[in-house]
């Protein structure tokens, strides 16, 4: 029997024999109605604020002075005035220390120039890549969290959204990112501190301060918000959904979201090999902290990235069996209602629930989340491309280096 004739005879009304049967499943089960404007709003005001500026240290002062300055948002005006804010904030605490402990003699400027530089460059292109709140996000960024958080719309009850909109106004904040990165820096500098204190003392104050900051912006922004989404889709899987009804996990809300979760591994994995690359030019390619620094960076994001990437698939693979038994049970009570004895149905009943019996063992044996071992493996290898092509350059420059010296007088 093929879907859709097994679809006519779900649908089918029933004759006076059958009145007490109920023949509808998707009458439990069925395509979602027409959202409220208010549901909308709330889908909208999630996915705008995982995919805006929040968890960016400077955006709040940034974004203050913009106001005062009357400068429109999303401008060349504003770009620029957010990377000389971010610069000018991280540069005047490096010289407050410098100046407490008066080594104005030993500032690296070949060193922090260049950082202070790429910081300033990615402050002022952040908001296109992340707009506040308050703004409209770009067509790319509002297609990128759609289908990043594309089961937001397939919720059953405009309460349990409401509850998820509480959840993320709650702890999607700065204050929360802000501890996060507070932590990690300190955990991340305790660290190379027990490694190899000798080292971590002997860099330039202003070098510690501007070594916190990246250490800072790493644990907020790469590792906080990661976490905050796992936590996010947790709660999410609470609750009820419609999806595909014969295969839940086949549903194109739930491929959208799988896929864009493992691609962004790659993104990931470039803004980790990014800010190990930033401390290492801080600490110096020749210091005993090179490779703590490095290891750090890669163990603590590919761990946690990883983690995140596991979170989510196990978050919808209960939203998926959730949703798979809820469908199971309403075929069972259907079968149910035919009574123990099959001698005494017509051959419309009979064929009407054989149909039923293989829609159930379909729903039954579908799949309900990619492998683990997919998973993982998907993930890890969006992290560790770019981290390659940075080893891969790095070791080209010196090997090539060391050729040019040795065919060349």
């Amino acid at each position: 029997m093929t879907d859709t004739m097994l679809d006519d005879k779900l649908v089918e009304t029933p004759t006076s024999s059958q009145t007490d049967r109920p023949l509808s499943v998707g009458s439990h089960f069925g395509e979602p109605g027409e959202h409220t404007e208010a549901f909308d709003a709330c889908v909208d005001d999630i996915r705008r604020r995982y995919g805006s500026d929040i968890p960016i240290p400077f955006s709040r002062t940034e974004d203050l002075i913009r106001r005062r300055l009357g400068l429109a948002p999303l401008t060349v005006g504003a770009a620029v005035l957010s990377g000389l804010v971010g610069v000018g904030i991280r540069l005047a605490v490096a010289l407050l220390a410098t100046a407490l402990i008066g080594e104005w003699a030993g500032i690296p400027w070949g060193r922090w120039v260049p950082i202070l530089v790429f910081l300033g460059l990615y402050d002022a292109t952040q908001p296109m890549r992340m707009p506040p709140l308050d703004i409209p996000p770009g067509p790319r960024v509002e297609r990128v969290m759609k289908d990043y958080m594309a089961l937001l719309p397939t919720i059953v009850h405009e309460s349990d959204l409401e509850d998820l909109a509480d959840f993320s106004r709650r702890w999607y904040r700065l204050s929360a990112s802000a501890a996060m990165g507070v932590a990690v820096a300190a955990i991340m500098l305790l660290t190379f501190w027990w490694y190899t204190p000798t080292a971590l003392a002997e860099l330039p104050a202003g070098s510690i301060v501007l070594l916190g900051f990246v250490l800072y912006d790493f644990g907020a922004v790469a590792i906080g918000s990661g976490l905050l989404e796992w936590a996010f889709r947790a709660r999410q899987a609470r609750y009820d959904h419609h999806l595909f009804w014969p295969s839940p996990a086949d549903s194109p809300e739930v491929q959208k979201e799988m896929r864009t979760v493992t691609s962004l591994g790659f993104a990931t994995g470039m803004w980790i090999t990014l800010y190990a690359v930033l401390a290492l030019v801080l600490v110096g390619w020749d210091s005993p902290l090179v490779l703590p620094v490095a290891a750090g960076f890669i163990v603590i994001g590919y761990l946690t990235t990883i983690g995140e990437a596991l979170g989510t698939r196990a978050s919808i693979q209960k939203i998926v069996k959730r949703v798979r038994d809820q469908r199971l049970q309403g075929l069972q009570d259907r079968i149910d209602g035919f009574g123990p004895s099959y001698t005494d149905l017509s051959p419309l009943e009979s064929e009407q629930l054989r149909g039923l019996m293989d829609l159930h063992d379909r729903i039954r044996d579908a799949p309900t989340t990619p492998t683990t071992t997919r998973t993982v493996m998907h993930t890890a290898l969006g992290l560790m491309i770019p981290t390659i092509m940075f080893v891969v350059t790095v070791f080209g420059e010196v090997y090539a280096e060391r050729f040019l010296n040795a065919i060349l007088p």
